[in-house]
């Protein structure tokens, strides 16, 4: 994460905070296809913020590819519970190229 999340000050970066909590693995299988999702904390380095976050990982078989889609909370005030809730359900929603949307589709005729 710190190579792609800095913080709001110089040296300051994101990373996965091991020491509170430690992420914790679950592989799953949602509409036939896996995804690995990993769920702990997170803290700013050289920072002040902190807090939950969820991640899927899948693999994308079009563009050959495994794609980390993250949520993070940062909500001191606030029911975090909740927020990570909305979280998880957007990255549920997530389609690759490689998932079948016609599935999906209904199409009526009409007659």
């Amino acid at each position: 994460m710190g190579a792609n999340i800095e913080g709001g000050i110089a040296g300051s970066f994101m990373t996965t905070n091991k020491k509170v909590i430690y992420p914790e693995y679950k592989a799953l299988n949602v509409g036939g296809k896996y995804i690995g999702e990993l769920r702990g904390m997170w803290r700013m380095e050289n920072g002040l913020m902190a807090g939950p976050f969820v991640c899927h990982i899948r693999l994308d078989e079009v563009n050959k590819r495994v794609v980390f889609a993250e949520g993070f909370c940062y909500a001191p005030n606030d029911n975090q519970r909740l927020l990570i809730r909305n979280l998880e359900a957007a990255l549920y929603t997530l389609k690759l190229p490689s998932d079948n949307m016609m599935s999906e589709i209904e199409i009526t005729l009409d007659e």
